[in-house]
């Protein structure tokens, strides 16, 4: 999975709730990443190489 995908499955994931709430929907992306990224460092080192692409 690349970093644009996880993105793009949060947002889809995250949006309802957050207008239901009232949050920041990129905020709370922001966070669910971070807990990801802790998870998984196997991947936070290959999002940490596409990132430098971008």
């Amino acid at each position: 999975m690349t970093l644009e995908e996880k993105v793009k499955e949060l947002y889809n994931e995250l949006k309802p709730k957050c207008q239901a709430e009232g949050l920041n929907l990129n905020w709370e992306i922001h966070k669910a990443l971070r807990r990801f990224r802790k998870e998984h460092p196997d991947l936070d080192d290959q999002w940490a190489r596409e990132a430098e692409g971008l």
